[in-house]
C-alpha cells in the first residue's frame, strides 16, 4: 500500500512537469506567414521582453515632427 502512495506520487510530479512547460509553450515566439518572428496574442512588448523571447527589436518612435524649426528671433 505504501509503494502505491509513493507511485501515484511520483506521477504527479511528472505530470506537473509536463504541463508546466507547455505552459511556457504558451510564449515562444511563433513565425507568421510572411516569416516574422511575433509573439502570440499580439500584445505589446517592450523591448526588454521582447529579447527576452528571442524577437526583434521594435523601431524607434519619433516623438516630435521632424518638419517643425525653431521659431524666429523677436527683437525685445
Amino acid at each position: 500500500m505504501r509503494s502505491h502512495f509513493f507511485i501515484l506520487i511520483a506521477c504527479f510530479i511528472v505530470l506537473l512537469a509536463t504541463f508546466s512547460s507547455v505552459a511556457d509553450a504558451a510564449y515562444l515566439p511563433t513565425k507568421t506567414r510572411d516569416n516574422r518572428l511575433t509573439s502570440r496574442g499580439g500584445e505589446k512588448l517592450t523591448n526588454a521582453q521582447r529579447i527576452a523571447r528571442g524577437l526583434p527589436l521594435n523601431k524607434p518612435k519619433r516623438m516630435f515632427d521632424a518638419k517643425l524649426r525653431p521659431r524666429a528671433p523677436v527683437p525685445s
